[in-house]
């Protein structure tokens, strides 16, 4: 059965995914990373270089992100919005992969 707590969660998790992406957009551009703008709780990234290569380096430094070679999106990568510590932690591992790739 469906509860005034379960639409209280459902509005909160909304919420968060909302301010979550607004953040992460903001990053991405500060960035110069190009992104599909998404409905759901997951953005695709371009970065403009090998997927499965970004996805090792992130894993490297405790970041679990999708590459999405599969769907023969080669330079693109996909993250799932989560709760404001871990969308830090992952901006500053693509930060931290992107500055990598340049040098």
């Amino acid at each position: 059965y469906w509860s005034d707590e379960d639409d209280a969660y459902v509005a909160k998790t909304k919420e968060v995914v909302r301010s979550g992406k607004h953040f992460l957009y903001d990053a991405l551009r500060q960035l110069g990373l190009d992104f599909v703008p998404s409905e759901t709780n997951f953005i695709l990234i371009n970065v403009g270089c090998d997927s499965r290569s970004f996805f090792e380096r992130c894993l490297r430094h405790g970041v679990i992100i999708r590459d999405m070679k599969s769907y023969s999106l080669d330079t693109y990568i996909r993250v799932t919005v989560g709760l404001p510590k871990e969308n830090k932690k992952m901006i500053d591992v693509i930060k931290k992969v992107v500055n990598e790739l340049k040098s």
